[in-house]
């Protein structure tokens, strides 16, 4: 399935009528989906505030999925819960996985630097949870 060992990285369930009901499912098994998956569409479905918001709370703990399409035409309070969606994952496109992974080495940190060098918000967001990235080295 969704969990395990896909290799599936994009899945299109738009125009699907999906509500807060399918959003919510949606949202509780993000958490454990396959990191093969990137993408996911949703657009033109009957999503709300409840569902998004639900969305919202499990991609906080998936690393691996870079785009949700949600479509457009929601209230300022689902264009804020997107907008935070967003920004998750474009850190998790920079690299976020990185911060859970033990083996990572300075070097694919100098790679993850490099790919966000000019998103201030993703800089911070690293510097803030990895504070060790930038340190002076003293002789």
């Amino acid at each position: 399935g969704l969990t395990g060992g896909s290799m599936l990285q994009m899945i299109e369930l738009g125009e699907n009528f999906i509500t807060d009901v399918g959003a919510i499912a949606i949202g509780s098994v993000l958490p454990r989906m396959s990191a093969e998956l990137k993408v996911i569409s949703l657009h033109n479905n009957r999503i709300g505030k409840r569902g998004i918001l639900a969305i919202r709370k499990g991609i906080q703990y998936n690393v691996s999925l870079e785009e949700i399409g949600l479509g457009f035409s929601y209230g300022i309070d689902e264009e804020i819960l997107i907008c935070k969606i967003n920004h998750i994952l474009k850190l998790n496109w920079a690299g976020r996985r990185m911060l859970t992974e033990s083996s990572s080495s300075d070097a694919i940190w100098v790679n993850v630097l490099e790919r966000i060098i000019n998103q201030p918000d993703c800089i911070y967001f690293f510097l803030r949870e990895k504070p060790n990235l930038i340190q002076s080295k003293r002789s």
